[in-house]
């Protein structure tokens, strides 16, 4: 699934900022319905702040093409799986680009195997989720993060 928002061609031409967020489908439920709350959320910020929001289930097409017209890469859910993607990312990150993770975007234990990742997050790494499910919703927790600052 591939969504992109821009509301007019006017919008388009004032495009202030251009963020593409990468998530899955086939994860945990409680994963996928906060990944696609936080798709509608930002497409509803991008279109009231002049700002292009494209979100896709597709990480085959996180590539050194795709993201180098981005400003801001999300990933709700999810985080590459293949050594393809995590290059494309980290040359991404390396030129300048930004990310924003939630959850368990930024997972890393003895399986993944990625460790640029865990030294770009500050050596995180997490073997058992010991954190309580807590009730909220994708706009409660994005609410840590103001959009239109950016």
């Amino acid at each position: 699934m591939a969504i992109s928002l821009a509301s007019s061609p006017a919008v388009a031409q004032e495009t202030r900022f251009r963020v593409l967020a990468f998530y899955s489908e086939d994860t945990e439920p409680d994963h996928v319905q906060f990944a696609q709350e936080a798709v509608k959320l930002l497409s509803e910020r991008a279109a009231s702040e002049h700002s292009t929001f494209a979100a896709t289930t597709e990480w085959q097409d996180l590539s050194d093409e795709r993201l180098k017209n981005y400003q801001l890469i999300i990933w709700p859910n999810q985080s590459p799986k293949t050594a393809e993607q995590r290059s494309a990312f980290g040359g991404y990150i390396q030129r300048g680009g930004a990310w924003l993770g939630f959850h368990a975007a930024p997972y890393n234990d003895k399986e993944t195997d990625w460790p640029w990742f865990v030294d770009f997050l500050g050596g995180t790494v997490s073997h058992i989720n010991r954190l309580a499910a807590t009730a909220g919703t994708a706009g409660e927790a994005m609410e840590i993060y103001h959009y239109s600052s950016l």
